[in-house]
């Protein structure tokens, strides 16, 4: 999917949630620390399956991948993956992915501030 197929997408979703407002650049990202936490799980599980035997050992990597992700995840609070999109005065991210970003999950001013949380 092309940057300006993202921004488009961007601005729908602004315009879903009643955001006056129109990004001009746009992109999909991961929280820092997901694939790290990813490379981490996948290698402690990688050493388990190992000592039970060489098929184990590609399972435990993959599913160790799989659970150092999502006990990221879990302990910050942000979504797998996200959509950020950038306007003159804010910057917006939203859970989910370019082609269907979902919820917001954060709008901050685009210089000098620091990001207000849109949950409760």
């Amino acid at each position: 999917m092309s940057e300006e197929k993202i921004v488009e997408v961007v601005n729908e979703a602004l315009a879903a949630a009643g955001i006056e407002d129109t990004v001009t650049a746009a992109g999909e990202f991961e929280p820092r620390g997901h694939s790290g936490a990813g490379f981490a799980g996948g290698l402690i599980g990688g050493d388990i399956g190992d000592t039970i035997g060489s098929p184990a050992g590609g399972i435990g990597a993959a599913g160790g991948y799989l659970a150092g992700t999502r006990a990221h995840d879990a302990a910050t609070g942000l979504p797998e993956r996200m959509v950020v999109g950038v306007s003159e005065t804010t910057i917006y991210g939203f859970a989910g992915n370019r082609a269907h970003p979902k919820a917001l999950v954060f709008a901050c001013p685009a210089r000098g501030s620091r990001p207000r949380s849109t949950s409760a």
